[in-house]
């Protein structure tokens, strides 16, 4: 008796940015189950427009997706905690704000003489 497998692939989740796709991959690649990206090549090009784009759908095999969902589920949130965020916001302000004036600083003046066209030179 022959055993037939399926080639049907089934959706496992999305995420959002490559990084997050790269992790998941890594992690189901050590189970020796293969992912299938589906937009990924949209989101490592312009990764802002991740989430307009729906993220990176995961596609691995039917016969193992429970076992990729399992590991999904198991994993804690991809992204750091809100607060890692706003920690140092007034700094990194600050910090940028120096490094705009810094840019907005004009150039030194020249030691030139500037010679109007209606006055004559000396000969």
């Amino acid at each position: 008796m022959t055993e037939t497998t399926s080639d049907q692939l089934a959706t496992i989740g999305w995420v959002f940015r490559p990084a997050q796709y790269l992790v998941v991959k890594s992690l189901l690649l050590q189970l020796d189950v293969t992912v299938c990206p589906i937009g990924y090549h949209h989101a490592s090009n312009q990764w802002p427009y991740g989430l307009a784009l729906g993220g990176i759908e995961l596609r691995v095999p039917e016969t193992r997706a429970d076992e990729a969902r399992a590991l999904l589920a198991s994993l804690p949130p991809l992204l750091p905690p809100a607060q890692m965020f706003g920690r140092n916001r007034l700094w990194r302000l600050l910090v940028l704000l120096v490094l705009y004036l810094f840019a907005l600083t004009p150039p030194p003046a020249l030691a030139a003489e500037f010679v109007s066209p209606s006055r004559e030179r000396p000969t």
